[in-house]
């Protein structure tokens, strides 16, 4: 008596149709599809494009398409206003502060802090490299580390 192979899917018989397989003979029968479907859609819009092309040099030739023009710009240049800025209020609308907000704000404004210029000569916005601390990530951030200890030691509450 012959063994038979054993397959992980039980007989030969039963093993199912690899997935991929069915995609890619699907994706073979539909492509033709959608390129015809795409140059269709190519062959439409530039139809159209000519004939608003056509549209547009008709009525350019057209006598008195100037004046038609002169007088839509005027219309327009009659809505625009002369000063902008008139119809903006100046003054920013605020959310009034509360008490906790108020004692923050006097707290922090009473600091003795000094502001300090830094100049790190290779980069061009020095923000990550001062604060974001994360030196085993970021190796630039150690030209940051001597700006923060100078800080450390002036900063004295």
């Amino acid at each position: 008596m012959a063994l038979q192979r054993q397959t992980p899917f039980g007989s030969g018989s039963e093993t199912p149709y690899p997935s991929i397989i069915r995609f890619f003979r699907c994706l073979s029968r539909s492509s033709p599809v959608f390129a015809f479907l795409a140059i269709c859609c190519l062959a439409a819009g530039s139809r159209s494009s000519r004939a608003r092309i056509r549209l547009l040099e008709r009525d350019a030739a057209s006598p008195g398409s100037a004046e038609k023009l002169a007088h839509v710009l005027a219309r327009l240049e009659q809505q625009i206003p002369t000063n902008p800025l008139a119809k903006c209020d100046r003054r920013p609308k605020t959310t009034p502060a509360s008490r906790k907000h108020s004692v923050v704000l006097r707290q922090t404004s009473t600091l003795p802090l000094k502001k300090e210029l830094a100049f790190l000569p290779d980069l061009r916005n020095a923000h990550g490299t001062i604060v974001c601390r994360d030196l085993d990530v970021f190796d630039f951030d150690r030209q940051g580390e001597g700006i923060v200890r100078h800080w450390a030691s002036v900063f004295v509450l």
